[in-house]
């Protein structure tokens, strides 16, 4: 008899099938979305797979990358205020949440349409065109693109996650070796700079100048290369199930999800999970 599994296929099996592989080697089925029926039954043997799967410990890691916004750092009071903020000493006095919303549409749209892209300045000036297009003139874009563009290199536009310092004083004193890779721009050393925090990596790896961005496994790899640590002994830190985990698992790396939002995608994956980084290093 044939049972219905349009949940699975539609929402989770896209960013699972990449890493099918990874979800227990020696008995994860070839076609498993044909094997069940509903989304429950799914991660209910997604589970049940996973419990043959090792837990991180930080014994078998040697180094850690860390995913920087959203996981160490976050704009602060948010994308839709700031742009508010300083679009109204120009004149433009738009509602935070009209930004934020036009924010959100205009980014995915651009990692959809470009996914092969790099998050640069130019890359930024069309993101930022399509939020800004009808609530200011034209004429004005380029020079309140370049206002925004600086904006975001100020330290105060930005906060540490809480317990990022405590944990990555704690990491400092073991034997581990600490970076950050992230898809971002030039702009992310001042920012890690500026909040104290640069001096606990080693090295800033940003997707702007190493010519991938994650997931692609060119870019885990290139890090990998650089710091001349055997994959399976690499551990990724991040906030996207898409670009930070999906890619260190297709690269044979570890993952770490750091979200305090529900998911069940999130189930299906042979990682750890936690709030933040200060309770995912508590227990690993």
């Amino acid at each position: 008899m044939s049972v219905s599994r349009p949940k699975f296929r539609t929402k989770c099996w896209p960013v699972v099938k990449p890493i099918q592989h990874q979800l227990a080697p020696a008995t994860y089925p070839d076609r498993f979305p044909e094997l069940v029926g509903s989304l429950d039954e799914t991660v209910s043997l997604f589970a049940s797979y996973k419990k043959l799967m090792k837990n991180i410990h930080l014994t078998t890691i040697d180094a850690i990358t860390f995913d920087a916004v959203g996981t160490l750092i976050v704009p602060t009071p948010s994308v839709g205020e700031i742009y508010a903020e300083e679009l109204s000493k120009m004149g433009h006095n738009i509602p935070p949440k009209i930004i934020e919303e036009r924010f959100s549409l205009s980014f995915r749209a651009f990692k959809k349409d470009y996914p092969q892209r790099l998050l640069n300045r130019e890359s930024w000036r069309e993101i930022v065109s399509v939020i800004l297009k009808g609530l200011t003139p034209e004429e004005d874009i380029d020079n309140l693109f370049a206002i925004l563009w600086n904006t975001f290199t100020r330290t105060e536009r930005w906060r540490l996650l809480p317990g990022v310092l405590s944990t990555l004083q704690h990491l400092s004193q073991k034997e581990l070796r600490l970076f950050v890779l992230s898809n971002n721009d030039e702009r992310l050393h001042a920012i890690l700079h500026g909040l104290g925090i640069a001096r606990y990596f080693e090295k800033i790896f940003v997707s702007a100048e190493l010519g991938a961005e994650k997931p692609s496994t060119i870019i885990f790899k290139r890090v990998e290369d650089s710091i001349r640590v055997q994959a399976k002994k690499i551990l990724h830190v991040g906030d996207s199930l898409s670009e930070d985990i999906q890619g260190a698992l297709q690269s044979g790396w570890n993952a770490a999800l750091i979200s305090s939002v529900p998911d069940d995608c999130q189930m299906a994956y042979p990682i750890e999970k936690a709030n933040s980084i200060e309770e995912l290093f508590s227990r690993i």
